[in-house]
């Protein structure tokens, strides 16, 4: 059914159009739109050729029923237009107005239009150029059509300001007036270099000033600027330089966006950083207080049991004063024939009960285990040393047992010497607990600037590109053949550019990853590894996988990537295999090849370098269990597994 559109035209009326124009199918829908404007309107493609116009526009010089497809922007309008390259210049705009001349053709003489541009992209990013125009008595007849611009411009969610020659605000938008906090009319002629913190006018002086010498546009510049309140809020702004129909300056356009809180996250990241490694070095400091006391105590150790056999008075004396505990076991039958006083306090028992126990019941829950582990190493004449945990009523502490053999009272006996080190665990894990969540905020951190730079790569230098290319496109048209074919290879480079900015884009973060989830996202990176690597690599995928937290899928992701580029650079040519699969409410991930593997027990492990090492802090933030097995000539297997329910 036929769209009706009041002719009266009001600005929501243009700003609904422009809208439906952009977000559906734009050729189409101007089919339904063309007869029912009141102003003349047509679409070019970027290098300007004419796709559709209405009846309107066919009563301008040039324009002829079936002309669509055939004529070109360009050959309708005056030679000094042409020049002058408003076409050009505007195309790096999102919308602005101008006027230009078209050509006089049979009985049409020329008619001078003020014509108005917005810059459309459809799904495929193919760049569609809309212009509305209105010829000089139809402005006089109907305004309504002339808020188009305006209206437009004051829906922008950035921040829109126009200058003249001198730098005089001559027109800003309702964001940026929100910027501000001052009013229009109080804007309207003042200097924009007045409203910048006077810490960086200078800076921003000398900037405008090489835009203006250099004439050069769509510059990113960052700077404060003071509200009215006296506050302050950082801008990002892209600049564009106005021309004159003689081709001379006549003024400028800014495009801001607010970024304060962008710069407010830098400030707080990099003092989350400085706190952190503040905490990180006295946390060391005192860690290497307690090893050097440690090391005191493992001295006073050895000296007490040199002195149990060199002297029993001698002996005594330390049993008694010693700080740790110290149990005496008969060898043969295993039964408690000494303690002092510390055992006593360590394990919660009068000194009664403890000569009746034996040498099992002092080694906590693991008894069995770490007994025969006692006898097997004293039997090869060596010293025992190991970490035990005991459970004394409703505390589970910790002791470090150091046991050897001596001789007690002509007998042969097990000299056990028990530390409660259960205080210094509990600060490791502190420490090991504090690292890691500051390694989560530095993880966290670097996933938000992997996703601005992809952002900046993307909007910022992908849009620039694009610019660039279409210019070079309408630069080959217009020259001799030798420089066409240098404008041949400067396209080439160009695209061979955006596509390398496209990949480096998604591999700081690939949009599919939060639209689609792990699945997708992993079969387009081993997609993309197959095309250049000669290594096989399958990958098994159970279907209906849950989607996780975005954090998971972000870490699982970033673990799956480093393990497949160390497999890729250690394993040679072997095959590797990467499988996400559900296993009752755990999500793994395993990543296996068959290369060379390495030993788990020697030096080798260090090759996995940072590597491994990120892999391992990654898992951490986001709760996985990670493991690692490898075996010379074999391959490796990586393996994270995280619980759904967590």
């Amino acid at each position: 059914m036929k769209r009706k559109v009041d002719r009266s035209l009001k600005p929501k009326d243009v700003e609904q159009t422009f809208s439906e124009i952009r977000y559906q199918n734009a050729p189409g829908l101007i089919e339904q739109l063309a007869a029912d404007l009141n102003f003349g309107f047509f679409v070019t493609d970027k290098d300007g050729n004419l796709l559709r116009y209405n009846t309107l526009c066919a009563k301008l010089p040039g324009f002829k029923d079936g002309s669509a497809g055939k004529v070109n922007f360009f050959d309708l309008i005056t030679e000094k237009d042409k020049n002058r390259m408003i076409f050009e210049k505007l195309v790096s705009l999102k919308s602005t107005k101008t006027q230009i001349t078209f050509l006089s053709s049979g009985k049409r003489k020329e008619v001078t239009c003020e014509l108005f541009f917005y810059k459309l992209c459809d799904d495929l990013n193919k760049d569609w150029y809309v212009a509305g125009m209105l010829n000089p008595e139809a402005l006089k007849n109907d305004t309504n059509d002339h808020w188009a611009y305006q209206e437009i411009i004051s829906k922008s969610d950035e921040a829109i300001i126009q200058l003249n020659a001198s730098w005089e605000l001559v027109d800003i938008n309702k964001k940026g007036l929100d910027f501000t906090g001052y009013t229009k009319n109080e804007l309207l002629g003042s200097n924009l270099i007045n409203l910048i913190d006077s810490r960086y006018r200078q800076k921003a002086r000398d900037f405008y000033t090489i835009q203006r010498d250099q004439q050069i546009s769509t510059t990113v510049f960052e700077f404060p600027i003071q509200s009215k309140n006296g506050s302050y809020r950082w801008i990002k702004q892209k600049f564009h330089i106005l021309f004159d129909k003689k081709g001379g300056i006549s003024g400028y356009i800014g495009h801001s966006k607010d970024v304060t809180e962008m710069i407010h996250l830098k400030k707080q990241l990099s003092v989350m950083d400085q706190v952190l490694e503040k905490r990180v070095n006295w946390r060391t400091k005192e860690l290497d207080k307690i090893n050097n006391k440690l090391r005191s105590e493992i001295d006073l150790r050895a000296q007490t049991e040199l002195a149990l056999r060199e002297s029993e008075k001698e002996y005594r004396s330390l049993f008694q004063n010693a700080n740790d505990a110290i149990i005496i076991i008969d060898e043969e039958n295993e039964n408690v024939l000494e303690v002092n006083d510390v055992a006593c306090e360590v394990y919660a028992i009068s000194r009664k009960d403890f000569l009746s126990r034996q040498l099992k019941d002092t080694l906590g829950t693991d008894a069995k285990n770490i007994r025969e582990q006692i006898l097997k190493t004293l039997h090869q004449k060596k010293h025992y040393l190991s970490e035990i945990t005991v459970q004394v009523g409703e505390i589970e502490k910790t002791l470090d047992v150091h046991a050897t053999e001596v001789v007690y009272k002509g007998r042969n006996a097990i000299l056990s010497v028990n530390r409660d080190i259960t205080g210094r665990k509990q600060i490791q894990k502190e420490l090991l607990d504090e690292k890691t969540r500051g390694m989560t905020a530095l993880i966290d951190g670097q996933e938000m600037e992997r996703r601005r730079l992809s952002r900046e790569l993307h909007d910022g230098l992908g849009q620039l590109l694009t610019t660039s290319l279409i210019y070079i496109k309408q630069l080959k048209k217009n020259v001799d053949p030798e420089s066409a074919g240098i404008a041949e290879r400067i396209k080439e480079i160009l695209e061979s550019t955006m596509e390398e900015v496209r990949s480096i884009s998604h591999n700081l973060m690939p949009s599919v990853l939060d639209d689609f989830g792990l699945p997708l996202a992993l079969k387009n990176m081993v997609n993309n590894l197959k095309k250049n690597a000669e290594t096989s690599i399958e990958l098994i995928i159970d279907e209906d996988l849950p989607r996780m937290d975005p954090d998971v899928e972000i870490g699982l992701y970033r673990i799956a990537q480093e393990a497949l580029n160390n497999a890729l650079k250690h394993a040679g040519g072997s095959e590797i295999i990467i499988e996400l699969s559900l296993n009752n409410q755990d999500i793994e991930l395993s990543i296996r090849d068959s290369g060379p593997g390495f030993d788990m027990d020697s030096s080798s492990m260090e090759k996995g370098g940072n590597g491994l090492s990120n892999m391992v802090q990654r898992a951490n933030s986001i709760n996985c269990e990670f493991c690692i097995q490898s075996d010379m000539g074999v391959g490796t297997e990586i393996c994270v597994k995280y619980r759904l329910n967590e």
